[in-house]
């Protein structure tokens, strides 16, 4: 009973994917072969009207056509809302108006850890960052443990 199923599944087989079928798809690929390129440097098959670049001989993805994309920069308003007049200013934030001071996070998990020297989530032992500069003598640090210039020692 097998050997007739497996015979039959051959003969269909044979039918839909004979000879026929295989010229079939041998013409179709030789008719839309004219539309498509590949790409020298990605291997990428690209239709050549709109995803080739016939100036490098590339596909779009490897030589972008910068002009078009310049076109349509140059047509969207970037600063439409934005208020450019010479009363308009405003300062940057400095550091005695920033009310938010730098929040310190756990470097293993993310946690923020405040000043704590082992994080409250994950246990791992926090370090410490550098000060930018020495509060001894003013040098800056470098993110060093001690002082290059007093040998103060910044971190604990």
């Amino acid at each position: 009973m097998l050997g007739g199923a497996g015979s039959a599944a051959h003969e269909v087989e044979r039918l839909v994917g004979g000879r026929l079928h295989d010229a079939a798809l041998a013409r179709a690929v030789e008719e839309a072969r004219p539309n498509f390129r590949q790409c020298t440097l990605c291997g990428t098959w690209v239709c050549h009207q709109v995803c080739w670049n016939a100036q490098a001989n590339l596909c779009e993805g490897c030589a972008p056509k910068f002009t078009e994309h310049l076109d349509k920069a140059n047509r969207v308003n970037y600063v439409a809302d934005v208020n450019m007049s010479a009363n308009a200013y405003v300062a940057a934030p400095t550091a005695a108006t920033n009310t938010q001071a730098a929040k310190h996070l756990c470097g293993e998990c993310g946690a923020e850890v405040g000043a704590a020297k082992f994080c409250p989530e994950c246990g791992k032992p926090v370090v410490q960052a550098a000060p930018a500069n020495c509060p001894k003598c003013g040098e800056p640090s470098h993110g060093g443990k001690f002082c290059g210039n007093c040998g103060t020692k910044l971190v604990g």
